[in-house]
């Protein structure tokens, strides 16, 4: 895997310059899972603040449950500790810009470990839940009891996508982190080498998502994996 400074020297696929200062934050995404449906944008308006605008791919919006194994997140200068820093994730996510600036918002967060998902919910301030999670070969099954999500997926990672579409690099290429806590927009700058799309074949999903009012219960519109790599993070800016 590369090098922290590999990573920070290769930014020519950026579409702006690395923030000013340093990173404050690393962490590694193992095995990622990319699932994406297209979503009714009214409904899916109504779900994010009005503050954020949402990012559409000609005139059609989606939200994505992007799956992986979160690995050695630390605070620069500092070691990864086990307990905090290895555990599955699934985000439930959505496409934002503003000024420019294309991002993510997550719609929900889940961890398969209590102590990440209660620290990340308070530092971030993302809405980080515990969830059973359980990942072997290619399965990725999860259960959220509280709020009653389930997720059973058996998948083949085909070989690597020979040409990136539009469409490919507006769902993976995007380098800000949008979060609004206590009436107030924050950004997280983020930035790692870009993905290595691979063609992702599911032999079976079996889920349940229903957050506000959108369900995601069916096959996705489209599917991609990633090997993941290396993703630096700094402090998060107020915006709004």
């Amino acid at each position: 895997m590369s090098t922290i400074k590999e990573v920070l020297r290769q930014t020519e696929h950026r579409p702006t310059d690395l923030p000013s200062g340093s990173w404050q934050y690393h962490q590694e995404w193992q095995n990622v899972l990319m699932l994406h449906w297209k979503v009714p944008y009214d409904k899916l308006r109504s779900m994010v603040p009005e503050a954020l605008e949402l990012d559409t791919h000609k005139n059609e919006a989606y939200v994505s449950l992007i799956g992986f194994t979160m690995h050695k997140i630390r605070l620069k200068n500092l070691p990864s500790v086990w307990l905090m820093s290895h555990f599955e994730e699934i985000d439930i996510r959505t496409y934002i810009k503003i000024n420019g600036r294309k991002g993510f918002y997550f719609l929900n967060v889940e961890a398969s470990k209590l102590l990440p998902s209660t620290s990340g919910r308070i530092l971030s301030g993302f809405p980080y839940e515990k969830a059973t999670i359980h990942r072997s070969g290619n399965t990725l099954v999860s259960v959220n009891s509280e709020k009653q999500f389930y997720l059973d997926t058996e998948y083949e990672v085909k070989g690597a996508l020979p040409k990136l579409t539009e469409l490919d690099k507006w769902f993976a290429e995007r380098y800000y982190l949008y979060l609004d806590k206590n009436d107030h927009i924050y950004r997280y700058d983020v930035h790692h080498k870009p993905w290595k799309l691979k063609e992702l074949f599911l032999r079976k999903l079996d889920m349940d998502y229903r957050i506000g009012a959108i369900t995601l219960n069916g096959m996705p519109d489209y599917a991609h994996f990633t090997k993941g790599g290396k993703v630096l993070a700094w402090k998060r800016k107020k915006i709004m």
